[in-house]
C-alpha cells in the first residue's frame, strides 16, 4: 500500500567534535564511550560509524529510529550509502520486519540471537533473508538451537537441578508462544469487487479501490465508477478509444484537480493533450523515478501503448499525487476534526451514563434498606421505580458505547493501516473495498518497496477469528 514518507537525509552522522572521556575503549572499537555518536536501534549501542535514519512519519510525528551501518548490512542486507539516495526510506521497524530483541518480543517471538555468522555460513546475505527463507518453523529451530547452546554453557559452569528446571520451563513457555502465533494463510485472492484480477495486479487494484472508497465523497465519484474504471483497465475498453472511455475520463478528472490548484486552466482535452499533461505531472514526482524508471512514460507514444499492469500503476501514482493537493489535505483535516469532536461528545455521554447508573444503584440499596421496615409498601414501589429508571440508563449507556464504536470505525476509513504485522513479511489488512473477505492477508517478502513481490489471500471466517486471537495475545 502507498505510504507517505518525509523528505530529508537518511544518513545520520555523529558530531565532528569529540568529548573527552576517562573510559578506555578497546583498540579499533567503533562503540562510543563518550557523549557523542549515534544510538543504534538494533544493537542498542552508541556508535561513531554512520547510520541510516528513518524518514517515515507515524501519527504526524517523524520516526526517530536509526540503524548503524554494520547492523543494517548484517541484519537486513542494506547499505547506508544506498538508502541515503532514497527519499522515502522506511526503517525495518516501520516496515514490520525489525528483528531486534525488543521488537521480536513485542510481536510474540523469541529473540533470534546473534545469527550473522550462521546466515553467512549458509549462503544468505543477511539475517532477515535467512529468517524469511527458513520460515517461522525453521526460525523456531534456529532460536532454540541458540538457546540450547546457552543452556549447555550454563550447565557446564553450574550443573544444578534448579537451573535445569528453570531452562526447561523457559523452553516450554517458548514453544507455547510459538504455537499461539501460527498465522492463517487463506486462499489466493483472484477477484476484487467481483472483477477477475491477475495475481500481480491484485495489490494495485485494492489500493485504487480503497482510495476511491475513502475519497469518493470529496472527489464526487459516482456509485460504481471505481469498479467501472478498474474493469475498463483489466478487461479492455468498454467504449471507443480516446477520451470517452471511463479510465481516460477518470484521469482527466484527477488532472483537473491538480491543474486547478496550480492555477492553470485545463482546456478541453483531446487524446494526446491529456496524456502529455499526465506525463508532465508524473515526471515531477520522485516516486515515479523509483517505481517506474525515468524513461518509462516517455517511451509510450500514447496511453493505449501501456499494458493493463502499467496503466494501473500509473493511475495509482496519479492518485498519490492528488493526495498532496490542498483540496484533499483540507478535507482530511476537516474529517479528523469532526471525528475527534464526535468522539469527545460520545465519551462524555458514556461517562454521564455510567455515573448515573452508579448513583441509581446506590439509591436502590438505600431504598431496599428502608423498605425492610416499611409496612405499607410505599418504599417497595420506590425501589421498583428506581430499578426501572436504572434499566433505562443502562440502555442509554449501551447506545452511547455503540455510537462511540461506530465513530471509531468511521475514523478508521481514512486511516488505512495493517491490523497485524509479522517479521517474516506477513501483513493483515481490514479493507472496505474487499468483497470476498473484510480481512486480507498480504505477503510482501523482504518488504523492500523497490523489489516488492507481493501475494494476496482472502481469509475465511475461522481464519479471521485466529487473527483476532493473535491480536489479543500480542496486546496482553
Amino acid at each position: 500500500m502507498a505510504v507517505e514518507a518525509s523528505l530529508g537525509s537518511s544518513v545520520a552522522s555523529p558530531s565532528a567534535k569529540r568529548v573527552k572521556s576517562t573510559a578506555k575503549p578497546a583498540v579499533g572499537s567503533q562503540v562510543s564511550e563518550s557523549g557523542d555518536g549515534v544510538h543504534c536501534h538494533q544493537c542498542r549501542q552508541k556508535t561513531r560509524v554512520s547510520a541510516a535514519a528513518c524518514k517515515n512519519h507515524m501519527k504526524n510525528k517523524p520516526c526517530l529510529v536509526k540503524i548503524c551501518s554494520k547492523c543494517l548490512l548484517n541484519r537486513y542486507g542494506e547499505k547506508v550509502e544506498d538508502v541515503a539516495s532514497f527519499e522515502e526510506w522506511m526503517c525495518p521497524k516501520c516496515r514490520g520486519i525489525c528483528n531486534c530483541s525488543v521488537c521480536m518480543k513485542r510481536r510474540g517471538h523469541q529473540p533470534t540471537g546473534a545469527l550473522t555468522n550462521t546466515a553467512k555460513a549458509t549462503g544468505f546475505s543477511s539475517v532477515t533473508e535467512m529468517l524469511i527463507a527458513e520460515g517461522l518453523d525453521n526460525e523456531k529451530d534456529v532460536v532454540f538451537s541458540a538457546r540450547k547452546r546457552v543452556k549447555e554453557n550454563l550447565n557446564a559452569d553450574d550443573n544444578t537441578t534448579s537451573k535445569k528446571m528453570k531452562h526447561s520451563k523457559l523452553a516450554e513457555t517458548s514453544h507455547t508462544i510459538r504455537k499461539e502465533i501460527v498465522l492463517p494463510v487463506g486462499t489466493n485472492l483472484r477477484s476484487v469487487a467481483g472483477i477477475d484480477v491477475p495475481a500481480e495486479d491484485v495489490g494495485n487494484a485494492l489500493e485504487f479501490l480503497e482510495f476511491c472508497y475513502v475519497f469518493g465523497e470529496i472527489l464526487k465519484l459516482k456509485n460504481g465508477e471505481a469498479e467501472c474504471v478498474l474493469r475498463d483497465i483489466l478487461h479492455g475498453r468498454t467504449a471507443k478509444r480516446g477520451r470517452s472511455c471511463p479510465v481516460v475520463l477518470f484521469h482527466i478528472h484527477l488532472l483537473s484537480i491538480i491543474k486547478k490548484e496550480e492555477g492553470e486552466k485545463f482546456a478541453k482535452p483531446n487524446p494526446s493533450s491529456w496524456f502529455n499533461a499526465l506525463k508532465k505531472c508524473l515526471a515531477e514526482s520522485q516516486c515515479v523515478l523509483e517505481v517506474l524508471g525515468t524513461g518509462y512514460l516517455d517511451q509510450a507514444v500514447d496511453y493505449d501503448a501501456l499494458n493493463a499492469s502499467e496503466m494501473l500503476r500509473v493511475l495509482n501514482l496519479l492518485c498519490i499525487h492528488v493526495l498532496g493537493t490542498k483540496k484533499l489535505r483540507n478535507w482530511i483535516e476537516h474529517q479528523k476534526t469532526q471525528f475527534d469532536q464526535k468522539a469527545k461528545e460520545a465519551k462524555l455521554k458514556v461517562f454521564d451514563a455510567r455515573d448515573k447508573i452508579k448513583t441509581l444503584q446506590q439509591k436502590i440499596k438505600d431504598d431496599i434498606a428502608k423498605a425492610i421496615d416499611d409496612r405499607d409498601g410505599e418504599q417497595k414501589a420506590i425501589v421498583s421505580h428506581t430499578r426501572s429508571v436504572a434499566e433505562q440508563a443502562r440502555g442509554k449507556l449501551l447506545e452511547s458505547e455503540a455510537m462511540l464504536l461506530k465513530i471509531d470505525q468511521t475514523a478508521d476509513t481514512i486511516r488505512v493501516e495493517p491490523i497485524f504485522t509479522d517479521c517474516s513479511g506477513h501483513m493483515y489488512w481490514k479493507l472496505n473495498c474487499a468483497d470476498e473477505s473484510d480481512v486480507l492477508h498480504q505477503y510482501v517478502g523482504k518488504g523492500d518497496a523497490l523489489t516488492l513481490n507481493e501475494k494476496w489471500f482472502a481469509l475465511s471466517a475461522k481464519e479471521k477469528e485466529e487473527i483476532g486471537k493473535n491480536i489479543t495475545t500480542r496486546r496482553k
